[in-house]
């Protein structure tokens, strides 16, 4: 038997339904906050961020000056950290933060102050609303172990700012 039998007489096929895109309703991201680079900076605190899951907080910051002049960054530029929650590490790294951004050159200091840690409940809980906003902290980040992904983990040592150079 031929082929052109099998078409003899046939009707005219429906068109299939439009199969739908897998991008169709998919929405545009917004780019992501800028993770700081190594290097030495006076960074000046905008906000803090609860993750969704609270595992994690991120606090955004201006960077007010640059130590080294080799940082991908520039003077003014917007960028983050993000510090871990749950665990111990991650918890005295956050802490760091905390110590050197409310003034103190140690845990001895701030804990004086601040014995039960409200000043960092309140700015997980404030983030924008907090004493901390606007205030200036040192700090000198550098490559930590590498991630997956390619990037790396930054490990910060953080100096507090003398109340005579806050803005």
């Amino acid at each position: 038997m031929a082929i052109g039998q099998f078409n003899k007489g046939a009707s005219a096929a429906k068109p299939a339904p439009a199969k739908k895109s897998k991008w169709a309703g998919v929405k545009s991201s917004k780019p992501r906050d800028p993770v700081i680079h190594a290097g030495t900076y006076r960074l000046q605190i905008e906000r803090g961020e609860v993750g969704r899951t609270g595992e994690w907080f991120k606090v955004h910051f201006t960077i007010a000056a640059q130590a080294d002049g080799q940082s991908m960054h520039a003077d003014g530029d917007n960028v983050v950290l993000l510090f871990r929650t749950i665990d111990d590490a991650g918890q005295s790294r956050c802490k760091a933060f905390f110590v050197a951004a409310a003034g103190y050159d140690d845990d001895a200091g701030y804990d004086a102050a601040d014995p039960d840690g409200a000043m960092i409940d309140a700015f997980f809980d404030r983030g924008e609303d907090s004493a901390l906003i606007g205030r200036f902290v040192d700090v000198r980040v550098s490559k930590g172990r590498e991630k997956d992904d390619g990037d790396y983990y930054r490990e910060c040592v953080w100096s507090p700012v003398a109340d005579a150079e806050q803005g």
